[in-house]
């Protein structure tokens, strides 16, 4: 991939730009009844599409729907704002009334559809639903997070959807057939945690896949070919963003699985040769489950930039130091040898005295290997005898796997980063929705002549009377896995079914 020719483009967007029909900003308001109205004294509106999304918008309090806005309090007031063919959807949340006279005003702060999935439970039991009855402690799912998530999720909501619940919460979940289900696979064994947060557990770091809540509205398409409601409905479902598989496929439970199997082996290897390739881990999870591909780049001196940062940050340790305690087969070895060579020196002098062994042994416990030093040599070697020396993780006891893996950690954490976000104007050239959405990844080329591709992280949209329309799109950091973390995540999924199996959940 070569970097666009800039005069070119820039005399190709400065046309276009000419010819761009501004985007109609709109605002529609649902009640429960149905469609309420359109608010057409608006001053000004600011809209964040992100996993958290949120909307503000102010309008005069003499407007006819300025009396709906403000029964928030006790009303389900859903709000859509358009910006040309794509929409934002969500509910009122707070209004804020402020000024007197004819001057006085309504700010209303309105939150994402997603929103509800912070209220949404995952109980252990939910085909049960009765909360005396929940005999099993935890939920526990192991095998791709799509089906698992779009499973947890469609149990609960057939909970809330029993008519002595939640009057039939409006909520459809899209199927998927687990068969062709090529997403990473993931374990977990929870119980009374919100939905929001499982999905942001286990969606880290998961190729791409996103959970995607949407409102369905009388009018709009249907999400589904069997679609038969009549009636505003939030749907879920799961999207991945474009992706470029590696050699382990991409399609069907059984590639899934493989490339499990091939990343804890590749991850385990990485942890172990971290000290001399940190980022041998990385170059074998691109090799086998694939890396994202950029739906758009933009690069230096376009038109449409409007702020580039990238932060290169030193190292901020050579060294890392985990423990607190001595792990307990080296006080058993120490109180168990303590306690015979006591007992027999007493008994060689003739001395009886019970227990004195048991307590000299206790006291000579967590004395030794009660820490230990695990030194990043890559980073000792290249900034030299002056690198900032140590950092300390406290952990449950040294000498184990467990601080093992938090002392990598720490050192993957201290070593050199690189941070970037780019903020850009809308249809300058790319359209948000159009060619790239949320979870996208998107492309910066720096003017060191280096490429930096990062998640779409969140979609600004501000406009007013004065200024008209401003959208910008931040592009963050690709999710940073440190070595060996992968494997672990494996391993302790493995471990927490044998829990399960064992009825320990």
């Amino acid at each position: 991939m070569t970097p666009l020719d800039v005069d070119q483009a820039q005399l190709a967007m400065q046309a276009a730009f000419r010819l761009r029909v501004p985007p109609v900003t709109r605002i529609d308001l649902w009640t429960r009844e149905g469609y309420a109205g359109t608010v057409g004294a608006w001053e000004k509106v600011d809209v964040r599409w992100s996993s958290r999304g949120q909307a503000v918008f102010t309008i005069r309090g003499n407007d006819p729907l300025a009396a709906l806005v403000r029964k928030c309090r006790k009303l389900l007031v859903r709000v859509r704002v358009w910006y040309g063919d794509i929409h934002w959807d969500g509910r009122v949340f707070t209004t804020r009334d402020h000024g007197v006279g004819s001057d006085w005003r309504v700010d209303v702060e309105c939150v994402g559809v997603e929103k509800i999935l912070d209220g949404l439970l995952v109980y252990p039991e939910p085909l049960i639903g009765i909360e005396w009855a929940q005999v099993l402690r935890k939920a526990v799912f192991t095998g791709p997070v799509v089906t698992g998530l779009l499973g947890t999720i469609a149990m609960n909501v057939q909970r809330l959807q029993r008519p002595h619940r939640q009057l039939g919460i409006p909520i459809d979940v899209l199927p998927v057939n687990p068969i062709f289900d090529g997403s990473p696979w993931r374990t977990w064994a929870v119980a009374m945690e919100p939905v929001s947060q499982l999905a942001d557990e286990m969606l880290k770091d998961a190729q791409g896949w996103r959970l995607r809540v949407r409102q369905w509205l009388p009018g709009d398409p249907k999400p589904h070919p069997l679609w038969i409601h009549t009636t505003p409905r939030i749907v879920i479902d799961c999207v991945q963003a474009p992706w470029m598989y590696g050699v382990g496929g991409g399609h069907t439970i059984f590639s899934s699985l493989a490339r499990e199997l091939a990343t804890f082996v590749g991850d385990a290897v990485g942890w172990i040769a971290q000290g001399s390739s940190r980022h041998l881990s990385k170059r074998w999870d691109e090799l086998i489950n694939g890396k994202p591909v950029p739906s758009v780049i933009w690069q230096q001196d376009c038109g449409g930039v409007l702020d580039a940062v990238v932060d290169n940050q030193h190292p901020t340790a050579a060294a890392a130091v985990v423990g607190g305690a001595a792990p307990d087969w080296l006080n058993t070895l120490i109180q168990d040898g303590s306690e015979l060579a006591v007992t027999r020196l007493l008994a060689g002098m003739g001395i009886v005295m019970p227990g004195l062994g048991g307590i000299v042994g206790k006291a000579l416990t967590n004395r030794v290997g009660t820490y230990q030093r695990t030194v990043d040599w890559q980073t000792l070697l290249s900034v030299g005898p002056e690198a900032i020396p140590e950092t300390f993780q406290s952990t449950s006891a040294a000498l184990t796997l467990d601080a093992m893996q938090t002392a990598r950690t720490a050192l993957f954490e201290a070593a050199p980063q690189t941070f970037t976000e780019l903020t850009v104007m809308d249809g300058m050239p790319w359209r948000f929705g159009e060619d790239y959405d949320i979870g996208d990844a998107a492309g910066w080329w720096h003017m060191d002549g280096e490429l930096y591709v990062g998640p779409v992280t969140r979609v600004d949209l501000g406009v007013s009377r004065e200024d008209g329309e401003v959208t910008k799109t931040s592009i963050g950091t690709p999710p940073v896995v440190a070595p060996g973390e992968q494997a672990r995540r494996i391993a302790s999924g493995a471990l927490t079914m044998v829990n399960a199996l064992s009825l320990k959940y």
